[in-house]
């Protein structure tokens, strides 16, 4: 199913381009947006046809996608003229990075913004819910056991010293929202260098003393080949025993194996994870059983409000392009972000 938005707009947008040619999106409608949103990009002069994302493109002169790379890729043939892509993803380490190598002229165009906020408030909500021991009282809960049993051991994120690994901007929202519980917060990032609302900042050659000093250690990372197994046994085994191990970016950043090894031991407090090595995590992983492991599936950035900066997002770029500015968030192929 394909429907196009253009002509209620047609007549007023030719006459503010001179009759000039509208230039032509595809969108594929992933979340079933409402007719509305998609209106204001007629009234910037654009062509809009919305399709499902399972059916291919009606015809083959359209000048920007709002897709996933994937859709590009399988539709590259009939969508030789795309010349600009607007992705919703943050996260990069799955682009078809030699297939935008070999095309150029095509510039992709990541999520980075959109997603901030939310999983911010996700990362910071899986650090107390182990600080204050969330998987104990669950378990109570399950047992229909009213009961204080270890409820001193709880402890508040007040005053802690907290690591943010990645200071874009997921890792700087999680910055932000820390310092209202009075965090030292300590980002890490790929020289080092100053970045707004951190405290401090070390380059990723300082990852082990990261982990040595931190009471919560939030993983915001892109994956990619310098962030894979940043986190290994190695580094974990330098976390406090207290520390709380939050993942709110990719897999394959931090050894799961190891981790769960440490939880199970009783090495480390806790850890929240929405992303995992292997997506689904099989029913067989052992991290379903671990010891005080939250595990959520890869959802924490998905809320009402996501929607609404997606089309902030598309409007703020659709923008820029037909008035020929520099886009914001290209990816440069294979850096992963």
């Amino acid at each position: 199913m394909c429907y196009t938005l253009s002509n209620c707009v047609r007549g007023s947008a030719l006459a503010e381009t001179g009759g000039a040619r509208l230039l032509k999106i595809l969108a594929v409608n992933y979340f079933e947006w409402p007719t509305e949103n998609y209106e204001v990009f007629s009234k910037m002069g654009y062509e809009i046809d919305v399709v499902k994302p399972s059916d291919p493109p009606p015809v083959d002169d359209y000048e920007v996608g709002f897709f996933e790379a994937s859709y590009m890729t399988a539709h590259a043939e009939k969508l030789k003229n795309i010349k600009f892509v607007q992705m919703q993803t943050a996260g990069h380490n799955h682009l078809p990075v030699e297939f935008m190598r070999s095309n150029p002229g095509i510039q992709f165009c990541g999520g980075s913004g959109s997603y901030g906020k939310s999983i911010s408030e996700w990362a910071i909500c899986g650090a107390l819910q182990i600080l204050r021991q969330t998987p104990l009282f669950e378990g109570y809960r399950l047992e229909k056991k009213w009961s204080w049993e270890g409820s001193y051991d709880s402890r508040e994120l007040w005053g802690s010293v907290c690591g943010v690994l990645g200071t874009g901007d997921i890792g700087t929202e999680c910055a932000k929202k820390l310092h209202a519980f009075n965090c030292h917060v300590i980002g890490l990032n790929t020289s080092g260098h100053k970045a707004e609302h951190f405290d401090e900042c070390l380059p990723t050659t300082s990852i082990d003393e990261l982990c040595s000093r931190c009471d919560v250690l939030i993983n915001t990372l892109p994956l990619t080949p310098g962030t894979k197994m940043l986190v290994g046994r190695a580094q974990l085994e330098k976390c406090k025993k207290t520390a709380v191990i939050v993942n709110v970016s990719r897999g394959g950043i931090i050894d799961e194996e190891a981790l769960a090894d440490m939880l199970d031991a009783g090495l480390l407090a806790g850890a929240a994870f929405d992303c995992y090595a292997v997506e689904p995590v099989p029913p067989e992983s052992r991290l379903w059983d671990t010891k005080n492991f939250i595990l959520n599936p890869h959802c924490c950035g998905v809320t009402m409000g996501l929607s609404r900066r997606y089309l902030e997002h598309y409007i703020q770029n659709a923008e820029r392009y037909i008035h020929g500015q520099p886009l914001v968030g290209v990816i440069t192929p294979g850096r992963g972000y």
